[in-house]
């Protein structure tokens, strides 16, 4: 997942945006004005499907992006910043794949999403990011068995090279 870069102007322009959208769809009277991009974003976080119609749309006309450009960056980049890092759980989330793999000799079609669902039951109380953590259990997936056909590889040459010796 490659992250979404905008300038400096337009993370500025895309922040208040975001904000007055979040503002305008509260249902809640008199509306609340957030100081802070987050404040919104916890608001934002709990909207009903109703206030989500159109919301992406609203945050691009006001602030001249495309809104696929909009929501991808706030998806992928932008909302990562109110989440719990996920650096500080990458060991423990690649050793719960790898654990879990081995009960997985064959990695087929539906293995990663079994994986994903397994850990994303384990680690959603930390309040991690969705998509990288995703990405995350994707890549520990395919290191593990990169990983294995490689051990698979050398275990192989070498008994070739005990039984020509």
């Amino acid at each position: 997942m490659v992250l979404l870069q905008l300038t400096e102007q337009e993370i500025k322009l895309f922040e208040e945006a975001f904000k007055t959208v979040v503002q305008r769809r509260t249902i809640q009277f008199p509306r609340i004005f957030f100081e802070t991009t987050k404040d919104a974003f916890n608001i934002y976080k709990n909207f009903s499907e109703f206030q989500i119609v159109n919301f992406w749309k609203d945050i691009a006309d006001l602030c001249t992006l495309d809104r696929q450009r909009a929501y991808k960056f706030f998806r992928f980049t932008y909302s990562r910043q109110f989440y719990t890092d996920l650096n500080q759980f990458k060991q423990q989330i690649e050793h719960s794949v790898f654990d879990i793999l081995n009960d997985y000799p064959e990695k087929d079609s539906t293995t990663h999403l079994r994986i994903w669902k397994r850990i994303w039951q384990d680690y959603y109380s930390f309040g991690l990011h969705y998509d990288a953590t995703d990405q995350y259990v994707r890549n520990c997936v395919n290191k593990y068995y990169k990983k294995k056909k490689t051990d698979e590889i050398q275990t192989v040459q070498q008994q070739q090279q005990e039984q020509s010796v």
